[in-house]
């Protein structure tokens, strides 16, 4: 920025070039405009020159640059008091600008404040959305992981039934085996005992008249036993429990292997009821059999007949462990006491 300086004696601006070409005088502290300074050449007397009228014009160049600088004067106060009214002038306009902008500042504020406030709220509101959502679906999880972890343990727990079961089935198929053996073998016997009654049906009566001879109706019930018709087999042994006739038992005894599970249950109950000691062997295999209510006549029957109870029961497993240890001890009290129980 270029300096200013004023006249010290009229106080007017002295430009920069009026220094530079030589018009004004600036020496220290003092300037000289180029006016005030032509007046103070002027004043000065010269070397050859003198007198009174040198003082005079001094004088009057004094009483002008003194009048100058008074009107000069004058003017600087109506230029500053112009100067500071227009300054006021410029400070109120400026200031009401500032007034006005800062209110419309302040208005835009509050409203980018309202703004920004209600996208907080909205944020607000969806942040706590979305953590509900998130607290329902973590306590979804929670609840799937325990469903799956009791699906697991059901899972394990079921594959140690299957594998126990297995094992049992092994067990039972072996049992079945050995069961379906022991029935075989009764079921040669007691076909052995059939073709020896048909034999001995083939025999002409003996001349003393004694012999196993039956009424024409005991004779045609017998023949109904070998029908094919198990219902037919049913009624025939229905009719022939009243007849107690002890005759009777090798035709009854072939039922206790019939494939008709009630024809082999009356079987069992009708020898019980009749007293047939001949047929405890055959009720002693036949606690092997596969329906538990044939098992349990059969076990009323040798209850009834021997009076013996070995403990064997008829509810459970017949190839399990106590109840074959139980059958094995009825088969060993009739080969040890068989033949005396039938001569007794």
């Amino acid at each position: 920025m270029a300096d200013v300086f004023f006249c010290n004696l009229c106080d007017q601006s002295v430009p920069v070039s009026d220094l530079d070409s030589g018009a004004a005088l600036r020496r220290g502290e003092r300037t000289l405009c180029p006016s005030c300074r032509e007046i103070l050449k002027g004043a000065n007397p010269s070397r050859s020159g003198g007198g009174q009228a040198g003082v005079f014009l001094g004088l009057l160049a004094l009483a002008g640059v003194l009048f100058l600088h008074l009107r000069s004067q004058d003017s600087q106060d109506d230029l500053r008091q112009e100067g500071e009214a227009t300054r006021l002038a410029l400070r109120g306009e400026l200031e009401s600008s500032l007034v006005t902008r800062l209110n419309n500042a302040k208005e835009k504020v509050r409203e980018d404040i309202g703004l920004v406030s209600a996208r907080g709220e909205a944020l607000s509101r969806q942040l706590m959305d979305i953590e509900n959502l998130a607290r329902q679906e973590f306590a979804q999880l929670q609840d799937d992981i325990k469903r799956l972890e009791a699906v697991l343990a059901e899972q394990d727990a079921l594959a140690k039934r299957i594998a126990r079961s297995e094992a049992t089935l092994s067990v039972i198929d072996e049992r079945q085996r050995d069961s379906r053996r022991s029935l075989e073998t009764f079921r040669d016997q007691v076909d052995l005992l059939a073709l020896q009654i048909r034999e001995n049906a083939k025999r002409p009566p003996s001349a003393s008249g004694e012999g196993d001879s039956f009424t024409p109706q005991v004779a045609g019930l017998l023949k109904q036993l070998q029908n094919t018709d198990e219902k037919e087999r049913l009624d025939a042994l229905d009719k022939l429990s009243s007849q107690a006739d002890l005759r009777l038992v090798p035709h009854v005894l072939p039922l206790l292997a019939d494939p008709y599970e009630f024809n082999r249950f009356y079987a069992a109950k009708t020898l019980g009821e009749w007293g047939a000691k001949a047929a405890v062997p055959y009720l002693i295999e036949a606690l092997l059999d596969e329906m538990s209510f044939v098992r349990q006549a059969s076990l009323q029957a040798l209850h009834h007949l021997t009076g013996q109870n070995f403990r064997f029961d008829h509810q459970g497993d017949p190839q399990g462990q106590k109840n074959q240890v139980a059958l094995e001890s009825w088969r060993t009290w009739w080969a040890a006491n068989g033949k005396g129980f039938l001569g007794g």
